[in-house]
């Protein structure tokens, strides 16, 4: 699956989100539908995130599919990412928690 484009749907964000994030629409390229999502969270020490991705076909009704969550501890950098394979038109990522000196959590897409 080659990815033709990528959005950041969180970046180098401090704090919780409660569900506020910015959502993002896009065109998938022709005969693409999966998502490549990577997940970043950085600072030091002992550090602690739950970032889910949510999908909507409305931009107004969401629901987190089923590979749609992380949950990421480690020290320093810890890194995960997933294929959300579910052709939904609109994309975003909640930070629902966040612990660590610094820790920061950067969220992309790749379609």
């Amino acid at each position: 699956m080659n990815f033709q484009r990528s959005y950041p749907l969180l970046s180098g964000v401090t704090a919780t989100n409660d569900g506020t994030a910015t959502a993002v629409q896009y065109t998938a390229p022709n005969g693409v539908l999966g998502k490549g999502v990577h997940v970043s969270l950085t600072g030091t020490g002992a550090l602690t995130a739950t970032v889910s991705i949510d999908v909507s076909h409305d931009g107004v009704n969401w629901i987190t599919p089923g590979a749609g969550t992380f949950t990421l501890s480690g020290s320093t950098s810890v890194q995960e990412g997933t294929i959300i394979n579910v052709p939904f038109a609109y994309i975003k990522a909640n930070l629902s928690a966040l612990t660590g000196t610094g820790a920061t959590v950067s969220v992309y897409v790749g379609v």
